[in-house]
């Protein structure tokens, strides 16, 4: 195996890592706040207000543990992707960061949609494990999985720009600071190999 063939093959779990954990920081950081503000604001306050900042320090009590619910593991999938799925690389270019930052994106949203599932089916035990004698209500089902899909959804839509954001920073880190591996027994090369992978 040459150098080349080293470079093509190279992982960057430090770079996954950064990456995932600035869109961790990020992500709950908006949510939070958006989260805050939006019980404030439904209380008829304004943070302009001393009675707003009554209602902020419960609602970021709320908010918090709810948005980390789902960035945790978005984040999560990022990192595992980035780094053991669709692995950044400084020779994939634009087009192959862009779609690798998406297949990422989307198992982050898997990992974190069970994990929502999940949550939800526990906190609804009672109505889909009635006791004997009783029927399920098909109805409550279906709004329960419209529910999680709508979550997936939303979620999706509300962290796909700072999931592309942190994607392409990694990589174009990456580019910016490309070095050449040095395969074993191979010598030093002045200029990384140019090879592309595809998504």
């Amino acid at each position: 195996m040459d150098s080349s063939d080293f470079s093509a093959r190279r992982r960057y779990p430090a770079v996954a890592a950064v990456a995932a954990l600035s869109f961790f920081i990020v992500a709950t950081v908006l949510g939070v706040a958006g989260g805050v503000v939006a019980v404030v604001y439904m209380q008829g306050q304004t943070l302009e207000s001393l009675d707003g900042f009554d209602y902020a320090l419960p609602a970021l009590g709320q908010a918090l543990p709810n948005t980390v619910t789902y960035t945790l593991p978005l984040a999560v999938g990022l990192f595992v992707s980035f780094w053991g799925i669709a692995p950044l690389r400084p020779g994939i270019g634009l087009a192959g960061a862009v779609g690798r930052t998406l297949v990422a994106m989307l198992v982050g949203l898997i990992i974190a949609t069970v994990v929502y599932a999940a949550i939800v089916i526990g906190n609804n035990q009672s109505a889909l494990n009635p006791p004997p004698g009783q029927e399920i209500d098909n109805r409550y089902i279906l709004l329960v999985v419209a529910g999680i899909a709508q979550n997936a959804w939303t979620t999706f839509a509300d962290t796909l720009g700072l999931a592309l954001a942190a994607g392409l920073g990694a990589w174009g880190w990456l580019v910016r600071n490309r070095s050449v591996p040095v395969a074993p027994g191979a010598a030093a090369a002045p200029v990384e190999s140019a090879a592309t992978d595809t998504v």
